[in-house]
């Protein structure tokens, strides 16, 4: 989880490089789908995971919410449309990672990553 330590990251990279995810370039709704369900495994687990360390380390309470479910919403768009969706889809994941981050008083986020997390 080397995330952020060789250069620093937007928060909008910051949940695609924690669970290496990366745009899928498939011309079907059906494996944008499968490809956007791993990256919430994958994210779930880390927040988790994370969570679990903030509690341990630092008695702190660190809730971050699960990525929305894009189901429905994607049956109804064009790959091409579907995929843009996922995208700013993850990018509000790093903001809610984030904020997260934040409400408990880990500042500034970006040094906390850095020194405690990664």
């Amino acid at each position: 989880m080397n995330v952020m330590k060789k250069r620093p990251l937007s928060f909008e990279r910051v949940a695609r490089k924690l669970t290496d995810y990366t745009s899928p370039t498939f011309d079907s709704v059906e494996r944008l789908a499968e490809s956007y369900a791993e990256f919430t495994d994958r994210y779930i687990t880390t927040t988790d995971n994370l969570a679990r360390a903030c509690g341990k380390h630092f008695a702190s309470r660190l809730s971050i919410a699960a990525p929305p479910v894009l189901g429905s919403q994607l049956v109804r768009l064009s790959p091409r449309e579907g995929k843009e969706l996922i995208d700013q889809t993850i990018d509000s994941c790093g903001h809610m990672l984030r904020d997260g981050l934040l409400r408990q008083g880990f500042k500034p986020v970006r040094a906390c990553l850095q020194t405690h997390l990664l």
